[in-house]
């Protein structure tokens, strides 16, 4: 998509591996193969060899929308374009963890690149709710699945080695290793962390709440009407 000079590509989360992994469908990974590896260089080799992107104008009615796509814009990834990498959530851990391993596939004399992560800091704590399996846990089962190991630096494997190794797909563990210029986007109350990823029931919710801290009452010096400008979180 291109926009005000500049081209967005948008990759889905076809591989569930955060584009880290790089295994064939066996039957001690469900016979499901991830090749997030392979996807995240096949799109960066598409952009250098050019792609006829469609124009999008979108026309709203009544009742339904209509795209008109018959004109066509052309884009090729060259040593003049800069690249910012950016994921959101599980993008953004496969982004934290691909980010260094981007530049390689650009076009030979290209700028640095620059990353953008948004949610990708998974903290080491553990689930509001002994039911919910701990992202930890998740993670290590993830790392024996995929093979990741061509998206895990050697400065981290060997901060932790063996059988530690899966903390190199963990956001708390493997960002002090990234050494792309990034931009990071970390909320101080993520529910998704607070529940451990996984899909929460009522009672789950409760007790996150115990654990967080009460709001604080706004100051009404700071706060003004629903017509005014600006109010103030009540968040500390």
């Amino acid at each position: 998509m291109r926009a005000s000079g500049r081209f967005r590509t948008l990759t889905r989360r076809a591989q569930s591996d955060a584009w880290v992994g790089d295994a064939s469908a066996e039957s001690n990974s469900f016979n499901w193969p991830f090749r997030g590896q392979r996807v995240l260089e096949a799109l960066f080799a598409t952009l250098a060899t050019g792609v006829a992107v469609a124009n999008t104008t979108v026309v709203h009615f009544s009742n339904h929308t209509h795209a008109d796509e018959n004109t066509y814009t052309y884009f090729q990834l060259t040593a003049q374009d800069k690249v910012l990498f950016a994921g959101c959530s599980a993008g953004a851990r496969g982004a934290m963890m691909s980010a260094d391993y981007v530049q390689p596939m650009l076009p030979p004399g290209s700028p640095p690149v620059l990353a953008f992560f948004d949610s990708p800091l998974w903290v080491d704590i553990q689930p509001a709710s002994a039911e919910i399996v701990s992202l930890e846990n998740q993670t290590q089962t993830i790392y024996g699945l995929i093979n990741a190991s061509a998206r895990i630096p050697p400065s981290c494997s060997a901060a932790y080695p063996g059988d530690e190794e899966w903390r190199c797909l963990y956001g708390q563990y493997r960002l002090p290793f990234v050494t792309t210029p990034y931009l990071l986007s970390a909320s101080q109350f993520d529910k998704c962390a607070v529940r451990g990823g996984r899909p929460c029931p009522a009672r789950c919710l409760q007790s996150a709440a115990t654990h967080l801290p009460p709001l604080r009452a706004p100051d009404s010096s700071s706060a003004t009407t629903k017509a005014g400008r600006r109010r103030t979180s009540g968040r500390t």
